[in-house]
C-alpha cells in the first residue's frame, strides 16, 4: 500500500517560493537525507508530488528529477541525488551522453559505480558527441555494439565526422545508414557513403528524400545509384507540397505515380501540384481528392476538381459542414448534384456551427438524426450540441429538428452539472431521464440538479447515488439524499467514505461524511472502513470508527499503517485493537525508513520480523534503521547481511557499522 499525500497541500506549498527554494537548496537536501526519518519513502514522494504540481515538473518522476538537475548543469544537485540514492542505474548515463562529454558525464563515468548501458555508446553517436564515443571506445573495449548500430544513427542524424571516424575504424553500418541520412536531407552523409562504403541503400532513400522535398538528395540518388525509388516518391512530394521535386520526377524518372499523389495534394491545399498533375499526368485521382479538399476547407481546390470532372460523394458536404466551412458547403450545394447525408447536420451541430447548421435547414432537405456519438469515429452528433451550444439546440428545437434524442441526453447534462440544460430540456422535451441522471449528478457533487431532479421530476435515483456522493466526500449531497429521498445506501458507502478520510483534505468534509453515515443510516460497513484510513493514516477517522462501529479492522490495518509511517494510528491500534500485525510490518517499516514505528513495533509488539528487515533497510540505503536492527538483533554473526550489502552503493558505511558493533561486543 503506497503513501497517499494530499495533492492540495501539496499544491499550496509547492505555490511558495519560499519552501520550493528551501527544498531546492542542495546542502539542506543532503543533510535531510542523511537525517530525516523516512527519507525514502516519504520525503522522496513529497518531492515527487511537488514536482508533479508544479507546470514545470508535471508527470515527472524520480528520472526526470535527475534529468532536469543534469540539463541545468547543477553536478551539485546531481551529486547530492546520487548519495539520495535517487540516481539508479544505466538510464541516467544514457541521458546525459545526449549532452557529450560534459564534466557531469566525466563525474558519472569516473566516481560513480553506475554501469555504462550500450545505450550510451548508441546516443553519443546519434547525437555526434565524437569526444565521448572516443572516450567510451578506450574504456569499454569488449563492447558489443561498435557496428552498425552506432553509425546507422550517427549518419541519419548527419554526423558526418562520426561516420568517418567509425569507417577509418572499420566498423559496420546497413543501408539504413544512407537510407536515413537521404531521408533527412544529409547530402554529403550520402556522398560519403556512396564513395567510401558498399552497403549502399534501398528504394526508401529517394522515397524519403522525395516526401521531405530534398530535391538535391534525390537528384544525386538518380544520377549516382541504381536502387531508384517507387511511385511512393512522387505520391508523397504532391501530399507534401514539394512542386519542384514532382517537377524531377515527373521528368526523370518512370515509376511515376498513383491517384493518391493528386488525392493527397488536394486534401492539403496544393492547388499547383493538382494543376501539374492534372495537365501532366494521366493517373487523375479519386473521389477522396474533392473529398479531402472539401473537409480541408480548400474552395479553389474544390472548384478546379469541379471544372475538371473529377468524382465526388456526399462525404465532401458532409465533412465540410463538421469542420464549419460553410463557402465550400454552398458551393458544393450550389454546384454539385451529390448532396449531403444527416451527417452534415449532425456533425455541424455537435461541433457549434450555427450558420452552417442554418443554410443545411434552409436549403437542403437531409434533416438530421437522433445519434448522440459515434465514439469510434470520434464525430459528435446532435444531442452532444446541448452541453456546449444552447444556441443551436434552441434553433433546432424551435424548428422542430431536436426529434427523439432518447433519456441519455438529460441523464448526460445532469451528469456533468448542466441545469441549466437539464432546466431546459425538462421544460421543452419529453424523453426525460433515468435514475442514472440523479445517480451520477450525487456522485459528482452536483447538489443544485439532484435537488431540481428531485422536485421536477419522478424517476429518482439507485443507492448509487449516496454510495458514491459518500466515497466522494459531497457531505451536503449525502445529507440531502439522507433527508429527502428513500433509496438509502449500502454498506460501501460509509466503508469508502472511511477510506478517503483526509485524503482529498478536510474541506471535502470526508469525516462529517463518516460521521453523519453512522448517526443516521443503518447499513453499516465492512473491516475496509477501518484499513483504508489505517494505512492513509486518518488518525481521526480510525479513532471514531474504534469507538462508534462493532466491525473492526484486520491486521492489514497495522501493516500498512507501519509501512506508511502513520506512528499514532500504529500505537493506537497496539494500545485498542487486538488483530496486532504480521512479521512483514517491521521490515517494511524499515524498508521505509520509519525508525520510530520500528523501535515501537520491536519493543512492544511480540511478532517480531525477520532478516528481510535489515536487507530492506540496506537496499533502501536507511542507515538508521540498519544501525538499530544491528545493534538489536547482532545478526552480522553469519556475515549474511554484509555479504548481500556488496549490491549495495553504501557498502562503506555497513562495513564501518559491522565494525562499530563488533567493537562494542567484545
Amino acid at each position: 500500500m503506497q503513501q497517499q499525500h494530499s495533492s492540495l497541500k501539496v499544491r499550496k506549498i509547492a505555490g511558495s517560493h519560499a519552501v520550493i527554494k528551501v527544498l531546492s537548496n542542495v546542502v539542506l537536501l543532503d543533510h535531510i537525507i542523511q537525517f530525516q526519518e523516512g527519507w525514502r519513502h516519504a520525503v522522496g514522494a513529497f518531492i515527487r508530488e511537488i514536482h508533479r504540481s508544479t507546470s514545470r515538473f508535471r508527470e515527472c518522476d524520480t528520472f526526470t528529477v535527475v534529468s532536469e538537475a543534469i540539463k541545468a548543469d547543477r553536478l551539485d544537485a546531481v551529486q547530492a541525488m546520487y548519495r539520495a540514492e535517487y540516481i539508479d542505474g544505466s538510464l541516467i548515463i544514457a541521458q546525459e551522453a545526449k549532452r557529450g562529454l560534459t564534466v557531469t558525464m566525466r563525474w558519472l563515468l569516473d566516481e560513480t559505480e553506475l554501469p555504462v548501458n550500450e545505450d550510451a555508446k548508441v546516443v553519443a553517436a546519434a547525437h555526434g558527441h565524437l569526444d565521448l564515443l572516443r572516450l567510451l571506445l578506450e574504456r569499454f573495449t569488449n563492447s558489443r555494439v561498435w557496428t552498425a548500430d552506432v553509425m546507422d544513427p550517427a549518419a541519419t542524424n548527419g554526423h558526418l565526422h562520426v561516420v568517418q571516424f567509425l569507417h577509418e575504424r572499420q566498423h559496420e553500418c546497413t543501408t539504413r545508414a544512407m537510407d536515413g541520412a537521404a531521408s533527412h536531407g544529409h547530402l554529403e552523409v550520402v556522398r560519403f557513403l556512396h564513395e567510401n562504403r558498399l552497403e549502399g541503400c534501398t528504394t526508401k532513400a529517394m522515397d524519403n528524400a522525395a516526401r521531405n522535398g530534398y530535391e538535391e538528395i534525390v537528384r544525386f540518388l538518380h544520377e549516382h545509384r541504381q536502387e531508384g525509388c517507387t511511385n511512393a516518391a512522387m505520391d508523397a512530394a504532391a501530399r507534401h507540397g514539394h512542386l519542384g521535386t514532382v517537377h524531377f520526377l515527373h521528368e526523370n524518372r518512370r515509376e511515376g505515380c498513383s491517384t493518391m499523389a493528386m488525392d493527397g495534394a488536394a486534401e492539403n491545399g496544393h492547388l499547383d501540384i493538382v494543376k501539374f498533375l492534372h495537365s501532366q499526368r494521366t493517373e487523375g485521382c479519386t473521389h477522396r481528392a474533392m473529398e479531402g479538399a472539401a473537409i480541408g476547407g480548400h474552395l479553389e481546390v474544390v472548384r478546379f476538381l469541379h471544372e475538371a470532372n473529377a468524382p465526388c460523394t456526399q462525404f465532401a458536404m458532409d465533412g465540410a459542414a463538421r469542420n464549419g466551412h460553410l463557402d465550400v458547403v454552398k458551393f458544393l450545394h450550389d454546384c454539385r448534384s451529390e448532396g449531403c447525408t444527416t451527417i452534415a447536420m449532425d456533425w455541424a451541430a455537435s461541433r457549434g456551427h450555427l450558420e452552417v447548421v442554418r443554410f443545411l435547414h434552409e436549403q437542403r432537405s437531409e434533416g438530421c438524426t437522433t445519434n448522440a456519438m459515434d465514439d469510434a469515429a470520434g464525430f459528435g452528433a446532435l444531442p452532444v450540441v446541448v452541453f456546449s451550444h444552447m444556441d443551436v439546440a434552441r434553433y433546432l428545437d424551435d424548428r422542430q429538428l431536436l426529434h427523439n434524442g432518447g433519456t441519455h441526453v438529460m441523464n448526460k447534462a445532469a451528469e456533468l452539472g448542466r441545469l441549466d440544460m437539464v432546466r431546459y430540456l425538462h421544460e421543452n422535451r419529453t424523453e426525460g431521464c433515468t435514475v442514472d441522471a440523479m445517480s451520477h449528478a450525487a456522485a459528482n457533487g452536483h447538489l443544485d440538479v439532484v435537488k431540481f431532479l428531485h422536485e421536477n421530476r419522478t424517476e429518482g435515483c439507485t443507492k448509487f447515488a449516496m454510495d458514491r456522493a459518500a466515497k466522494n466526500g459531497h457531505y451536503d449531497v449525502v445529507k440531502f439524499l439522507h433527508e429527502h429521498r428513500t433509496e438509502g445506501c449500502s454498506g460501501d458507502a460509509l466503508a469508502e467514505a472511511a477510506a478517503n478520510g483526509y485524503l482529498r483534505v478536510m474541506s471535502l468534509g470526508h469525516c462529517e461524511v463518516v460521521e453523519f453515515l453512522h448517526n443516521h443510516r443503518i447499513e453499516g460497513c465492512t473491516k475496509d472502513a477501518m484499513d483504508y484510513p489505517a494505512s492513509n493514516g486518518h488518525f481521526d477517522v480510525v479513532t471514531f470508527l474504534h469507538k462508534n462501529r462493532t466491525e473492526g479492522c484486520r491486521i492489514n490495518a497495522m501493516d500498512w499503517a507501519a509501512s506508511n509511517g502513520h506512528f499514532d494510528v500504529v500505537k493506537f491500534l497496539h494500545d485498542h485493537r487486538y488483530e496486532g500485525c504480521t512479521r512483514d510490518t517491521l521490515a517494511n517499516a524499515a524498508g521505509n525508513g520509519y525508525l520510530r514505528v520500528v523501535r515501537f513495533l520491536n519493543e512492544h509488539r511480540t511478532e517480531g520480523y525477520t532478516e528481510d528487515a535489515v536487507c530492506w533497510a540496506q537496499l533502501r540505503r536507511c542507515l538508521h534503521g540498519v544501525r538499530y536492527l544491528m545493534m538489536e538483533s547482532r545478526v552480522m554473526e553469519n556475515e549474511l547481511h554484509l555479504n548481500r550489502s556488496k549490491y549495495y552503493t553504501k557498502r562503506a558505511q555497513i562495513e564501518e557499522l559491522v565494525r562499530e558493533i563488533r567493537a562494542k561486543d567484545k
